[in-house]
């Protein structure tokens, strides 16, 4: 399909979004080859995998920076098709990991064990800078257009005028849409509990 376009509609740019798996400099490779100018990188990139990929890529690396997380690979748990019947392949991820469950065993644990917290990078966009990442992306299908307002313009903000984010617009950030606060675990390669929004898998 890639080829397809290039051949028919040449001066037309190809960006490879999280469905097609990409993630590191091989695939990178891979998508040159077929024509991509870019690739989104998945949510589940570190840091130190970010500047690896931007340092060496061919093509442009554009990172998430805010919304919400996949329990599993970005755009590829089966989960979703097999309990929602909706393909998180094709877009239409059913959310599965926002159900409540129940850990049976010798210490049964019940609760949103699944549900992720949201990302937020807004601390981190002056590194994201210099690593080399091309552009940005904010997670909002679905959402409200003031969630859109609210984040973009404040993302905005500390692009054009970067600093410390102030305690009012990270308030602002949480009222717009968070899951019990944000997390930027994956980011900074801290994984655990803190990651999780176990109590509430909703916007309060």
């Amino acid at each position: 399909l890639a080829l397809g376009i290039r051949a028919r509609f040449p001066e037309m740019q190809l960006h490879a979004s999280t469905q097609l798996t990409p993630e590191f400099l091989p695939d990178a490779r891979a998508l040159e080859e077929l024509g991509f100018s870019r690739m989104v990188a998945p949510r589940e990139l570190s840091l130190g995998d970010l500047r690896t990929l931007c340092e060496n890529s061919p093509i442009e690396i554009e990172a998430f920076v805010h919304g919400a997380h996949c329990v599993s690979l970005s755009g590829q748990c089966l989960m979703s098709s097999m309990i929602g019947g909706r393909s998180a392949n094709r877009g239409e991820c059913a959310q599965p990991c926002r159900l409540r469950y129940t850990l049976t065993g010798d210490r049964p644990l019940s609760g949103y064990l699944l549900s992720p917290k949201d990302m937020a990078l807004i601390n981190e966009l002056s590194e994201l800078k210099r690593i080399g990442v091309a552009s940005l992306k904010i997670e909002g299908r679905l959402k409200r257009p003031e969630y859109v307002s609210a984040v973009t313009g404040i993302y905005r903000k500390y692009l054009d005028f970067p600093g410390q984010v102030t305690k009012q617009d990270m308030t602002e950030l949480k009222n717009a849409f968070s899951r019990s606060g944000f997390t930027d675990g994956y980011f900074k390669n801290r994984l655990g509990a803190a990651m999780m929004s176990v109590a509430d898998p909703s916007h309060a």
